[in-house]
């Protein structure tokens, strides 16, 4: 009781003596991250281009959709006006016996010898290992995660920082992933390819339950392990971020199948990757042709993607034919 009338007046002496009062507590609500536009163009001029729409929601799945149609052909496709001044492949060396290469990628922040091993590190980061000592140990390549720096720090302040060359203090090539892979190690485990990976099993961030709401044709929608927010995930809004980061190689968004896999499941997946991977391109091209003079990006390269297919012989010849 004592304690409650001195509180009484001493927020009473504070009106009478006009004392500034502290504003109320407001909690902020986490916004949801949703898919943002293709990119955010710009002609030469500066008059900003037309902008593509990409959907800024997750529309639920079509249940009368088709999964099996092919991607576009490539004839209909944008010409590609990339700059070969800052990126081309020399092959250096070629088995007669094997036709294996040995080769150089020449990028906009140095050389990669092929073949070669690739640091990774997810956040932009190696831990306990400078750069310096990839330099030394001739570790031309570090490879970065999309989808964990959306989430933290998020595409725009890497972007905002000059990229994430100078956020991380490398002057030397960087590859980032679509994002696909979390497609794969995000989705509720089940008792078969939950042996498969680590990535796959419950943790304290991911439960029996998973952390991806939804997938379908448009794209992918997770749930943040940080804090619990939704992300949208699109060919066109990957292609977006991994610019916005400034990668020297960016890759198509795709979806990775698990070993333990029915074959009709395969067929579908195999086919929802190559139509995804064409309107990554072709998100990719559209921001060539309407470059964003704002952008730190360089004209970076869409990667070929990985070859799908599973073990299955027949689907891999598929595959490779269609990304040939």
């Amino acid at each position: 009781h004592r304690r409650l009338t001195s509180v009484m007046r001493g927020c009473c002496a504070a009106r009478a003596t006009g004392a500034a009062r502290a504003p109320p507590f407001r909690p902020r609500a986490s916004p949801k991250c949703r898919a943002s536009s293709v990119i955010e163009p710009g002609t030469s001029s500066g008059n900003p281009a037309p902008r593509k729409p990409v959907p800024q929601t997750l529309p639920p799945r079509d249940r009368n959709f088709d999964p099996f149609p092919p991607p576009p052909d490539a004839s209909t496709f944008p010409p590609c006006n990339g700059n070969p001044d800052y990126f081309r492949f020399e092959v250096v060396h070629r088995s007669t016996k094997s036709n294996a290469r040995v080769g150089r990628i020449h990028t906009p922040h140095g050389v990669i010898e092929t073949p070669g091993f690739v640091a990774v590190g997810t956040m932009g980061a190696l831990k306990h290992v400078s750069h310096q000592s990839l330099q030394k140990a001739n570790l031309d390549l570090m490879f970065s995660n999309t989808y964990h720096l959306m989430l933290q720090p998020g595409a725009d302040l890497v972007e905002a920082a000059g990229g994430l060359h100078k956020f991380i203090g490398r002057d030397a090539p960087i590859i980032t992933d679509s994002g696909g892979f979390q497609v794969f190690s995000l989705d509720k485990p089940d008792a078969e390819d939950g042996k498969e990976m680590k990535s796959r099993r419950p943790s304290k961030q991911k439960g029996e339950a998973g952390l991806l709401l939804r997938k379908n044709e448009n794209g992918v929608l997770f749930k943040s392990y940080r804090d619990g927010r939704e992300v949208a995930l699109t060919p066109e809004s990957s292609v977006a971020a991994q610019k916005q980061l400034g990668a020297d190689i960016i890759i198509p968004l795709d979806e990775p199948p698990p070993y333990c896999i029915d074959p009709v499941e395969l067929k579908k997946s195999v086919f929802t990757s190559h139509r995804w991977e064409a309107r990554s391109l072709k998100a990719h091209l559209y921001a060539l042709c309407f470059p964003n003079p704002n952008s730190v990006s360089s004209p970076s390269v869409t990667t070929r993607p990985s070859l799908k297919g599973s073990i299955l012989h027949t689907s891999r010849v598929h595959c490779s034919a269609r990304l040939l």
